[in-house]
């Protein structure tokens, strides 16, 4: 185990998981997999990671997942809620997706009442996940430049609805480049497609012995001289009052 304490801040490679997978990954490792969050957006299995304090962009992204999953259910359950007909049920459908889309674009979807509930979903994965640290190396299990599936798809699509919703949701992470316009960001790094991470290549994380997400994320955000978040900023603070008053 290692003390995030003694690491590399600006090269160490991040992965997060429950902590009841621990003993699996030791034996197995991490194998690639299309997960929950990314089925039908991802078309091959890898191992996602993210490098250094730009993995803060990360859980900021997280969040907004949080609200965006969330709410995109409830408009449409509210649609199911009105249509009478199986005509107009497509037609509220086609209403709802519209509204949803707006609100996303616009920021209506993310008031405050929204953003509680993702923050005490968010709160919850990190008390129970933990942190690992990776030991890949460029060209052998992963390629730097490679592309995001999902920014190579939003991107280019001749929407600029489709585009404008994905800027939205990678949000102040999104960088550009002109010589690989699609290629991944520090804090949604992946492996090669297909490509497993070996247990050799992992250890797992700390901080003064304490080994819960929550904790070594309050380290990552304090260290970062960045604050230029979404929701982030907002999160950390509704995390430490929850610490201190559970813990009175």
């Amino acid at each position: 185990m290692k003390d995030i304490q003694n690491e590399n801040l600006k090269t160490i490679q991040l992965h997060f998981t429950g902590a009841k997978n621990l003993e699996s990954i030791m034996q197995d490792g991490l194998l690639p997999k299309i997960g929950g969050n990314a089925n039908q957006l991802e078309e091959t299995p890898k191992v996602f990671f993210s490098v250094g304090l730009d993995s803060l962009y990360l859980y900021d992204n997280w969040i907004k997942w949080f609200i965006y999953r969330t709410q995109k259910r409830r408009y449409s359950e509210h649609c199911e809620n009105k249509y009478d007909t199986e005509n107009n049920y497509y037609e509220y459908q086609k209403l709802a997706n519209e509204k949803f889309c707006s609100d996303l674009v616009s920021g209506a979807l993310f008031i405050e009442e929204n953003r509680l509930q993702a923050y005490e979903k968010f709160y919850e994965l990190a008390k129970s996940n933990i942190f690992l640290k990776l030991s890949l190396v460029d060209g052998v299990d992963y390629d730097n430049n490679d592309s995001d599936e999902i920014k190579a798809r939003d991107l280019s699509s001749k929407s600029k609805l489709t585009q404008t919703m994905f800027k939205t949701m990678y949000g102040k992470g999104l960088t550009s480049s002109k010589k690989f316009p699609y290629r991944m960001e520090r804090w949604n790094m992946h492996t090669k497609s297909e490509h497993g991470i070996d247990p050799s290549k992992i250890e797992q994380l700390s901080i003064n012995g304490k080994t819960d997400m929550l904790s070594i994320l309050f380290y990552l955000y304090e260290k970062s001289n960045n604050k230029n978040f979404d929701f982030l900023n907002e999160f950390i603070k509704y995390a430490k009052q929850k610490e201190n008053i559970l813990q009175t």
